[in-house]
């Protein structure tokens, strides 16, 4: 458990989601649902830069305080609305949200550069998939990866330091 009502992923969760986004060192990442940062720091010793977005104050204040304490100087934590991604930083290589969502939104499919990827928990009527997204000259292509578990992306900012 997290503050603020939230809770981390399982390490083997976080594994098969690193896996997935497939990174490098040039990669600039969009990381949506921060949480204690743990994962931002994984991805930020793999891809160049890393932009990390927490709805929660809270949350975004002790992640960044971690980054920092551990000399992670290439992530960024913002607070805001992941559901907006974070259009100024963009185009991403790699765009990971760690919450669901009912499907791809065109805001954040217009954050990907091209030849990027995005791995995301999309809610259906027979349960939540994780899917990869490939964005390609002709077009987005998806492909199915498993079973997810994550919890709904919930819009707007706790700005506060509510629990």
């Amino acid at each position: 458990p997290l503050a603020c009502g939230q809770e981390a992923e399982s390490p083997f969760v976080l594994i098969e989601l690193l896996n997935h986004l497939d990174l490098s060192k040039n990669h600039r990442v969009l990381e949506i649902g921060s949480g204690s940062g743990w994962l931002t720091a994984l991805i930020a010793r793999l891809a160049g830069t890393v932009v990390s977005v927490e709805r929660w104050r809270h949350l975004a204040d002790r992640a960044a305080e971690t980054l920092a304490q551990n000399g992670i100087s290439n992530a960024e934590i913002i607070v805001g609305d992941g559901e907006g991604g974070i259009p100024v930083h963009a185009p991403y290589d790699r765009i990971l949200l760690s919450v669901s969502v009912t499907s791809l939104s065109s805001i954040l499919e217009a954050q990907i550069d091209d030849n990027g990827t995005v791995i995301v928990p999309v809610r259906r009527s027979r349960g939540t998939s994780l899917m990869r997204y490939e964005k390609r000259a002709d077009g987005m292509y998806e492909l199915r990866l498993g079973s997810s578990q994550a919890v709904k992306l919930v819009s707007g900012v706790a700005d506060g330091y509510d629990f």
